[in-house]
């Protein structure tokens, strides 16, 4: 049976899964999305280191071993450790920027000398493989290894790494958002406890395979699955804010609309009001002329000449008719 391979393989591929969703989601978003792309970073670091530790157990020289040690293990472990780091900053709210930095370089440093030194730098060297059979008959290697002088700075380095994670774990709980914080404890400890585990096997404490993928595998799924939670439940929100948004504004343009149909209205009834006062205005003109011409008529016939055209530029008329009364019509 090959289950181990088989096992790592779909932790590799469920890791790269979710570190290129989460960090197609980030990208996409404006601004960039920092928590879903720390996250997504430390997915794909972690299939990458899950790799190196399948090729690890499958080595079939020192050589290889070594190989697969420091120059797979050693970056993808990079990735996975700053990933993590900042991706518990970023969901967290928990960010004091210098510390983090210190820790980034802390960690950037080990890394360098865990390709520069000749087999890295947890071990002082490697004098060969000794055989582990699983329980269900899969045997795998495991190196046989000394112990380096530096390796104390890889462990107070993962004492730092997880006390920052736990700490800004417990900010979160503080200031009430425990539901997300409780899961993310969850994950980080069982993270840390087979990290631990691990260490026991590069010291030959105990005789197993690494088994510190099954933590970064928990890991990645827990806050994979509650990140899509969040993704839907903020999708849900703008979409009812959307509608609600879209209904408020048919709603004021409805009101615009009416508003401007009263306006319009209100300024067709002021203009004909305006035309009516002015047509009024030259009528009492015109009346007031005719009420001089005849106040000061001398020549009659002109005087009433004068009076009809008068009349007709007032209203507007073809001609103007004037009787005048004689003395022989009745009363």
């Amino acid at each position: 049976m090959t289950v181990v391979p088989v096992v790592l393989s779909i932790t590799a591929g469920i890791c790269l899964f979710a570190g290129g969703i989460h960090l197609l989601f980030g990208l996409s978003r404006r601004p960039r999305d920092w928590v879903h792309i720390t996250f997504a970073v430390a997915s794909l670091a972690i299939a990458g280191n899950t790799l190196a530790v399948l090729a690890i157990h499958t080595a079939d020289s020192v050589d290889a071993y070594v190989a697969a040690f420091k120059y797979g293990f050693g970056p993808a472990a990079l990735g996975a450790q700053l990933g993590v780091l900042w991706f518990v900053a970023f969901y967290t709210g928990v960010r004091p920027r210098r510390f983090l930095l210190a820790l980034s370089l802390w960690f950037t440093g080990i890394v360098v000398l865990q390709l520069v030194l000749p087999y890295g730098i947890l071990f002082a060297g490697v004098s060969g493989l000794r055989e582990i059979a699983l329980p269900w008959g899969e045997q795998f290697v495991v190196g046989e290894t000394m112990t380096h002088p530096w390796r104390w700075a890889v462990d107070l380095y993962l004492l730092c790494h997880f006390a920052f994670l736990l700490y800004a774990t417990y900010r979160q709980y503080r200031r009430g958002d425990r539901g997300r914080a409780t899961l993310l404890a969850v994950a980080i400890l069982l993270f840390f406890l087979t990290s631990m585990y691990d260490g026991l096997v590069d010291t030959g404490v105990v005789n197993t395979i690494y088994i510190g993928e099954l933590g970064y595998l928990g890991f990645v799924i827990a806050m994979s699955v509650r990140l899509n939670r969040e993704n839907i439940q903020t999708e849900t929100e703008l979409g009812r804010y959307r509608t609600k948004l879209e209904a408020m504004v048919d709603e004021r343009t409805h009101e615009l609309q009416q508003v401007n149909e009263q306006l319009e209205s209100e300024v067709g009834e002021r203009r004909l009001a305006e035309e009516t006062l002015h047509q009024r205005v030259e009528e009492l003109a015109v009346l007031g002329r005719v009420t001089q011409l005849l106040a000061t008529v001398t020549d009659l016939p002109l005087a009433l000449e004068q009076v009809g055209e008068a009349i007709v530029h007032l209203f507007d008329a073809r001609y103007t008719y004037i009787i005048m009364p004689s003395a022989e019509d009745p009363q």
